[in-house]
């Protein structure tokens, strides 16, 4: 017992010496400890200033080290708290992180874990698999994971908020198969996302700012974009599978349109309570996308599996060959995926869209042109929206062409837009030659020039 004497002295001799030393000591008690706890009844860590008190609650050397907190833990800003067993906070015990958190092992919170400063962060950067859960409120601003030992090194049980940045450094977290959730605040953001690190199963993202989801399956990171939400804070979850839809969702019941579904990969993105319509947008990938589509990607759009239908429908898209996706504008949630469609330059009641806008006031190409001379009433309840590059709808109008409602390179806020590619949401209803009237969709680019 003299060794953790002395040890408990030291850690009660560094106030005003450098974190650390803070640090050095308490990786030595825990190590000099054992198979004993370390339960932190009250202890708040700062710059200079270490107020320590500990109950040792011994327990026989074969069972594994934990630092437990009851109480109230507090970490301050500019300083570093490391353990290298298990930490677990239980349901009375309240953790508050305004500084750098290690944690090499596994993390358990029953209680409150949370924050005051943007900048605090944890590092799980642990030396073997590490368990995250608990039941309990647990926020983090910054986290880093960081973890070689295992491909999946990173169990998520608990549900984590995270409301500044995460840096897939190395690991995959699997949520997938442990049931915990990953959710994203309104500004939460990351980085280094790839195929050695990213969230094995779904990811929530709150708020209408556009936004990648991190997810991938069976070593392949494949992220979903969605941008121009239209709710009020919307909530979405996305998750993406590896894996041949057909089993779930018959890829032979489809639209007459489609052709061809992708039979190897599928996303599902959940809008959680209120939400409308959002773009979405998928990638393809050699290394998972089927074969059948990248033969023809000029022809790619998305398709949904319809619930009520019980059949694939085409969502349309806009293929963007440079970055290998394609983008669309959708309004329903449920299982999404590539295919190729028909490409008929026709359009119903031989509507034709000129997709090139010269606004210099010549006459020629001065707004975006559906020529409906040949309509004869046959398109009904047309309706026109325009988004930017970064899928940002600046435009929208129902009755196109009537009483100056075109699209002449300004804004419905009256801007005028840069020059550049915008690609357009064209609908409308149609009467077909049985006499009823059928919607249809189309989207493409357009190119605006002379602004």
């Amino acid at each position: 017992m003299f060794s953790l004497t002395l040890l408990i002295a030291k850690l009660l001799g560094v106030i005003g010496n450098k974190k650390k030393e803070i640090n050095a000591s308490l990786h030595v008690l825990q190590k000099r400890l054992g198979g004993s706890f370390l339960v932190i009844k009250h202890l708040m860590i700062m710059d200079k200033t270490l107020i320590f008190l500990v109950t040792f609650c011994f327990s026989g050397s074969f069972l594994i080290a934990q630092t437990v907190n009851s109480g109230k833990l507090y970490v301050s800003p500019n300083t570093e708290f490391s353990t290298l067993s298990n930490l677990k906070n239980t349901d009375t015990g309240s953790l508050f992180n305004d500084g750098t958190l290690f944690c090499y092992a596994n993390f358990y919170n029953n209680g409150e874990v949370d924050h005051y400063e943007a900048n605090a962060q944890v590092q799980f950067v642990g030396f073997d698999a590490q368990l995250i859960s608990g039941e309990g409120d647990t926020f983090f601003s910054n986290i880093l994971f960081k973890n070689k030992t295992y491909p999946v090194p990173f169990l998520l049980q608990a549900d984590i908020n995270i409301e500044g940045e995460v840096d897939f450094n190395n690991g995959i977290i699997d949520n997938r198969n442990y049931g915990g959730s990953f959710l994203f605040g309104e500004t939460a953001r990351y980085k280094n996302a790839s195929n050695i690190s990213y969230v094995d199963g779904s990811v929530e993202k709150i708020g209408n700012t556009e936004f990648e989801f991190p997810i991938g399956h069976q070593g392949y990171y494949r992220t979903l974009a969605i941008s121009d939400a239209q709710a009020i804070n919307p909530l979405y979850k996305a998750t993406y599978f590896l894996e041949n839809p057909d089993t779930q969702y018959p890829l032979l019941s489809k639209a007459d349109v489609i052709n061809t579904i992708n039979n190897a990969e599928y996303w599902k993105l959940e809008p959680v309570g209120t939400h409308s319509e959002v773009v979405v947008t998928l990638s393809w990938n050699e290394a998972t996308t089927s074969d059948l589509m990248l033969q023809n990607t000029e022809a790619l759009h998305i398709v949904r599996w319809d619930e009520e239908q019980q059949l694939w429908v085409d969502e349309g898209g806009v293929v963007d060959e440079w970055n290998k996706s394609v983008s669309a504008v959708v309004s329903n949630k449920g299982i999404f995926t590539l295919a190729i469609v028909e490409t008929d330059d026709i359009l119903p009641c031989e509507l034709v869209v000129y997709n090139a806008i010269t606004p210099n006031k010549d006459g020629k190409n001065d707004y975006f042109l559906i020529d409906q001379l040949n309509n004869g009433g046959c398109a009904q309840n047309i309706s026109v929206k325009i988004f930017n590059r970064w899928s940002r709808k600046v435009f929208e109008t129902t009755n196109y062409g009537l009483a100056g409602r075109v699209f002449d390179g300004h804004s419905n806020k009256g801007d005028q837009l840069p020059a550049g590619t915008y690609f357009y949401v064209l609908e409308f209803e149609y009467e077909t030659e049985k006499g009823d009237r059928k919607p249809f969709q189309k989207q493409g680019y357009l190119y605006l020039n002379g602004n």
